[in-house]
C-alpha cells in the first residue's frame, strides 16, 4: 500500500488521513527483535503533501509481509538534498517512553500488565497483553523500585519485563503484546557456504571453540588450595573433528559445586556446559539482501524465505562441519512501496553496550571493590581510557597489580573526569564525560554516552537541557554543526551557520577549472534548447516534431498527445539518472503516440509506477492491492454476499466495474449492494 499521512494525535486509521504519500520516492520500515521500529522515507520538495509533512504528525505504512499497516511518528524531517526530503519516524509504541510509572509491586506477568494502568502518571492509550504460557516464570513477582518510564520497564535494562519473564514483544498499533515466542519455524532451511575456505563461513568460525578445559579451584577438607582437572584434560565437542583446527575455552567451574567434586562430576558439569552453550556450533549472523537472492545458491528456497518474519525461526546448516542450528529472524528491512523485503539479518541481536560491559566486568568490578576499604558508590570516576579499561578488566583475575590499579581508579584516586555507570540509579548504563570539573555535581559542560547515543548539555546533569549530537542509529545531528570548514590550502570553504560555499578560480573538478567545464558544457546546452525549440513548430504539430527528433538533431524529447513533454526510452536511461516521474511511449501510429506509461528512473533503471487501490464496504477496509499503471486490478476482495451488485467510487453510488480496468491514480472502490 502506498503510505498515508495523519494529524499528530491521530488513532483512528481506517480513513485516508490527509493523503496518501503516493509520490514518495522511497520508504522502508526496520523492526528489530525487542528493538528498533522506525520508518524512513524519502520525498520530493516539490511532492503533493510536502507542505503537511510536520514533525509529530503520524504515517501509516505496512511493516512486513502479510503485516497490517502501523502508525510510526515523525521525529526528523532533514534539509532538502537535491530536491529530496529525508524522514524519519518511529513506531507509535515509542510514546510508552513518555509514560511514567510509579512505584508497585506485583506477583506474577498478569498483575504487572494490569498495573501499567494503575499506576501511571499519565493516560496511557496502550493495552497489554500476552501470547503463550510461560511455565513457571509467569508466577514471578515484579519490582517497580522508583518512577521509570512504561518503555524503559519492558526491555533494554535489568529488572525489566523481558529480563523478569523472557519473551519477544510484538507492537500492533496500541496494542502490545508479549510472546513467548513471537514467531514460528515454517521448515525454512538455509545450507550456510559450500566449504571451509567461503569467507562468510570462515568468519562465522574463528571464534568458535571447539571445546573444553574445565576446572574447580577451592580448598580442600584441610583448608589447602586445590585445583581440580580431568585427566584427559580436555572436553571436545561431537563436530570438533570437523574444524581445520582446534580451539579450547579454559573453563572455571568453580561455582557449580559447594566443595570439591569428583573427576566424574567435574566432567558431567563440563559436558552439560558444551550442551548448553553450543560448543562447536558457529554463531549464525546472515544478513540476507533480496536484490540478487535468485542468483545465491544459499538462498534457493527463495519462496519460503521472503516470507518469513522477525522472530520466525530457520535451520542453518553447516554442511562440511556436519553441524546445524537454529536460528531466528532478527532484523527485518521492509520496502512498503515494492511491497517486499529489501534485506532481513538471521542469526542473533547483540545486546545493548552497557549490558554487554556489565556482563563482562560485574564479577571484576565486585572483586575490585571488595578490596577498597573506602568504596561507597558503584559510580565511579576514572581517566583510563575505555580500551585500557576492558583490557585490565580482561586480565584482572590473574594480575594482582591490574586489580589494584582499577580499585583506585574505581575510587577517583587517580583523579577522574570519566563516570561510568554500572547501576540502576538511572534509567540505563551510560558513560559521562565532565568536561569543565572532575567534580560531578558542579560539572555544567558534559557529554553523556548510552544506548540513545551521544548527547551534550551546558547545564548540569540534572537540569540540562540534552542536545543530541549522534543518535542511536550512528546519524549525525547536522542542525548543531556550525562554522566554517575550509581546507588547508585554502583553495574552498564552507559556512555552515550560512551555507554559503566558496570556490578559488583555480579549483578544478576531475582536473578541469569551473571555467573549463562551464566552456564544454555549455555549448551542448545551447545546441539542445535550440533543437528542441527549433522542433516545435507554431502549431506544435507532433508529426513534424517526430520527424526532427528522428532524424541527425534528434535530442529524445517530443510533444505528447496530451499536451505533456515525453523522453523516447532510448534517452532516458543514462547512468546515474534519476527522474521521479517519467513518460514512456509505448505505441507510435504514424508519427502519433497513441500509448504511453508512466515510470519512475532510478540510478538508471525503469520501474512502473504502482498505485493502491482500496476496497471498502462502508467504512470497513476490506482489503487493499498495488496496480501498476495502465494495469486492471487483479486482487479483488470476493463478496459472498447474494446482494452484491459490483463496484463504484462512492459510498452507495452506482455500479461501475469498468473502474477495476487501466487503473492510472489511487483509487477508492465501494461495494453496492441491492439492500444497502
Amino acid at each position: 500500500m502506498k503510505p498515508i499521512l495523519f494529524s499528530e494525535g491521530q488513532t483512528n486509521f481506517s480513513t485516508n488521513g490527509l493523503g496518501r504519500l503516493s509520490d514518495a520516492i522511497s520508504c522502508t520500515v526496520t523492526e528489530e527483535r525487542n528493538g528498533q521500529y522506525e520508518l524512513h522515507m524519502e520525498y520530493p520538495i516539490d511532492g503533493q503533501l510536502m507542505e503537511q509533512v510536520k514533525y509529530s504528525r503520524i504515517i501509516l505504512a505496512t511493516p512486513a509481509d502479510n503485516k497490517a499497516p502501523q502508525p510510526f511518528k515523525i521525529y526528523r524531517i532533514t534539509k532538502p538534498l537535491s530536491g529530496v526530503v529525508e524522514i524519519d519516524a518511529e513506531h507509535i509504541s515509542y510514546q510508552l517512553a513518555h509514560i511514567p510509572i510509579m512505584p508497585f509491586t506485583s506477583g506474577g506477568l498478569t498483575p504487572t500488565f494490569n498495573a501499567f494502568t494503575t499506576y501511571c502518571a499519565e493516560t496511557n492509550p496502550f493495552t497489554f497483553t500476552r501470547e503463550g504460557s510461560f511455565g513457571e516464570a509467569l508466577a514471578r513477582s515484579f519490582e517497580v523500585k522508583e518512577p521509570n518510564n512504561l518503555r524503559s520497564l519492558l526491555f533494554g535494562q535489568e529488572g525489566s519485563i523481558i529480563d523478569i519473564y523472557g519473551g519477544e514483544w510484538e507492537f500492533d498499533g496500541f496494542n502490545v503484546i508479549l510472546h513467548q515466542a513471537r514467531g514460528a519455524d515454517n521448515g525454512v532451511t538455509i545450507r550456510y557456504g559450500k566449504n571451509l575456505t567461503d569467507l562468510k563461513q570462515e568468519e562465522n568460525i574463528e571464534n568458535i571453540y571447539t571445546g573444553i578445559c574445565p576446572y574447580w579451584k577451592g580448598q580442600d577438607s584441610n583448608g589447602d588450595e586445590v585445583v581440580v582437572t580431568l585427566p584427559e584434560m580436555v572436553l571436545h565437542s561431537t563436530s570438533a573433528q570437523n574444524y581445520p583446527y582446534q580451539r579450547t575455552k579454559v573453563v572455571d567451574l568453580s561455582s557449580n559445586f559447594q566443595e570439591q567434586p569428583t573427576v566424574a562430576e567435574l566432567r558431567a558439569a563440563g559436558q552439560n556446559y558444551i550442551e548448553n552453550n553450543d560448543v562447536g556450533t558457529p554463531a549464525v549472523s546472515l544478513d540476507v539482501a533480496f536484490i540478487a537472492l535468485h542468483q545465491t545458491q544459499e538462498y534457493a528456497d527463495l519462496t519460503k524465505i521472503e516470507h518469513i518474519n522477525l522472530c520466525d525461526t530457520v535451520t542453518v546448516t553447516f554442511p562440511k562441519l556436519n553441524v546445524s542450528t537454529k536460528a531466528k529472524v532478527v532484523k527485518t528491512v521492509w520496502d512498503v512501496l515494492l511491497d517486499r523485503y529489501e534485506s532481513i539479518t538471521i542469526g542473533v541481536i547483540g545486546g545493548r553496550l552497557s549490558a554487554t560491559l556489565q556482563s563482562q566486568q560485574e564479577q571484576a568490578i565486585e572483586r575490585a571493590v571488595s578490596q577498597s576499604a573506602t568504596a561507597a558508590s558503584t559510580e565511579y570516576a576514572t581517566k583510563a581510557t575505555v580500551t585500557g579499561l576492558s583490557n585490565v578488566l580482561g586480565n584482572i583475575s590473574r594480575d594482582l597489580d591490574n586489580i589494584k590499579f582499577i580499585v583506585k581508579a574505581l575510587n577517583g584516586q587517580n583523579g577522574g573526569y570519566i563516570f561510568i555507570t554500572l547501576d540502576n540509579n538511572r534509567q540505563s548504563d551510560e558513560m559521562i564525560v565532565l568536561l569543565d570539573s572532575p567534580v560531578f555535581s558542579s560539572a555544567q559542560k558534559i557529554i553523556r554516552v548510552n544506548e540513545n547515543g551521544v548527547y551534550y548539555t551546558s547545564g548540569g546533569y540534572e537540569n540540562g537541557t540534552w542536545i543530541p549530537i549522534i543518535d542511536s542509529n550512528g546519524q549525525v545531528n547536522a542542525a548543531r554543526l556550525n562554522g566554517i570548514i575550509s581546507d588547508e590550502a585554502g583553495k574552498g570553504s564552507w559556512n555552515l551557520t550560512t551555507g554559503a560555499m566558496s570556490l578559488s578560480s583555480d579549483a578544478t573538478f576531475g582536473g578541469k577549472t569551473i571555467a573549463t567545464l562551464v566552456g564544454e558544457l555549455m555549448p551542448d546546452v545551447s545546441t539542445a534548447l535550440s533543437t528542441a525549440i527549433n522542433a516545435y513548430d507554431a502549431s506544435l504539430n507532433q508529426a513534424a516534431v517526430l520527424n526532427k527528433l528522428q532524424g541527425a538533431s534528434d535530442v529524445g524529447l517530443y510533444l505528447g498527445t496530451d499536451g505533456l513533454l515525453h523522453m523516447l526510452p532510448e534517452r532516458v536511461i543514462t547512468d546515474g539518472a534519476n527522474i521521479p516521474s517519467a513518460f514512456l511511449p509505448t505505441t507510435i501510429v504514424g508519427g502519433s503516440v497513441t500509448s504511453y506509461a508512466q515510470v519512475r528512473v532510478s540510478n538508471g533503471i525503469i520501474y512502473p509506477i504502482r498505485y493502491t487501490v482500496t476496497y471498502y464496504s462502508g467504512e470497513t477496509i476490506l482489503g487493499t492491492e498495488s496496480v501498476i499503471a495502465g494495469e486492471d486490478c487483479e486482487d479483488v476482495p470476493v463478496i459472498e454476499r447474494s446482494d452484491f451488485l459490483g463496484w463504484s467510487d462512492t459510498d452507495g453510488g452506482t455500479v461501475d466495474n469498468s473502474l477495476l480496468l487501466n487503473i492510472l491514480a489511487d483509487t477508492d472502490l465501494y461495494a453496492v449492494f441491492s439492500n444497502s
